[in-house]
């Protein structure tokens, strides 16, 4: 009687012990089941933070209202970290106070971004130009933006600031950052319509078969921005003032520069050798090739391609085209 006694006293807190153990498991699955749905209904996010200097005297708010309780008082200068906007605030995180400012109370100074494909050009200005291409920038790497500046992102690199068009930068900041218009090219001095070639070349017997065929012997060689040189890289205006070059003719300048040499020539025109030029998505003239011969043309086309044979008329941002021979 003893022994199932016993026994019957260490079922029952077998049972009992099992009990609580389900019901700790059961709050637990409830604990985990309310988080989910507060994540849910109000969801985490992590951000970059966003660095701004205020431009004169301000108060936080409590919330993002003015008519809300003041909590604390920034001096004009000071730096704080901008957390999120709503309507005209930010809400702003100072000296270990979170609160909300007026917009209109600080300038931002940078936002955190990152390339987001390989061999993005930098340029010296907000332009597709050929001559303000500064270098290449490969995917992930990681840029402070200043400002949106047209159709780039103006931003630090070094101890410069440079250009990178807005389609190549990623950041979820972007909203946050001042926008301006980009400034206009300085306008270029009209030029005649022929312009004398160098005294030692007005007897050559090339011809622009020869300048084609030579160009041809280069078709897979290295795109360098600034280059000069076929061998080591040379960029598309670099390519075209090499080749002549080569024929005792002396050519200088970027793309927008030697469309100044020469004689004007229409489409139904292009013979071999001629220069043809294109705005490669800007305003301006800003990429150059020399024709071939049935619609093809051989130009340096960018860090991934280098020198290759394309389509004239898979091109249609065409400006002109001039021929430097006779």
């Amino acid at each position: 009687m003893f022994k199932v006694k016993l026994v019957y006293l260490l079922e029952l807190r077998v049972f009992s012990q099992l009990f609580l153990f389900l019901r700790w498991e059961e709050n637990i699955i409830r604990f985990i089941l309310f988080l989910s749905l507060a994540l849910i209904l109000n969801p985490l996010t992590v951000q970059a933070a966003v660095e701004g200097k205020t431009n004169k005297n301000i108060s936080i708010y409590r919330y993002a209202t003015s008519g809300s309780s003041i909590i604390g008082n920034i001096s004009k200068g000071e730096e704080v970290t901008l957390i999120s906007p709503k309507n005209n605030f930010y809400e702003i995180e100072y000296d270990g106070v979170q609160g909300w400012i007026l917009r209109s109370s600080v300038d931002i100074t940078v936002v955190d971004g990152y390339i987001s494909s390989d061999d993005v050009r930098y340029r010296s200005s907000p332009h597709i130009i050929d001559d303000n291409i500064m270098g290449t920038l490969n995917s992930g790497t990681q840029v402070d933006i200043v400002a949106v500046v047209g159709d780039f992102c103006e931003i630090r690199y070094g101890d410069s600031l440079v250009y990178v068009s807005k389609e190549y930068v990623s950041s979820d900041k972007l909203h946050l950052i001042p926008k301006r218009s980009a400034p206009n090219l300085p306008q270029q001095r009209k030029e005649p319509d022929t312009i004398a070639l160098p005294l030692e070349t007005k007897n050559t017997n090339t011809t622009g078969k020869d300048i084609a065929f030579l160009a041809m012997d280069y078709v897979g060689g290295r795109y360098v921005w600034g280059g000069n040189d076929l061998n080591t890289g040379v960029d598309c205006s670099g390519f075209v003032r090499q080749i002549y070059k080569k024929f005792g003719i002396s050519l200088s300048g970027a793309s927008y520069t030697l469309v100044r040499y020469g004689k004007e020539v229409s489409k139904d025109e292009l013979t071999y050798g001629d220069l043809v030029f294109f705005t490669s998505g800007g305003s301006g003239i800003g990429h150059i090739g020399i024709y071939i011969s049935n619609d093809y043309f051989i130009h340096a086309a960018s860090t991934k391609s280098g020198i290759i044979v394309s389509h004239f008329s898979d091109r249609k941002d065409f400006v002109t085209a001039r021929r430097i021979l006779n």
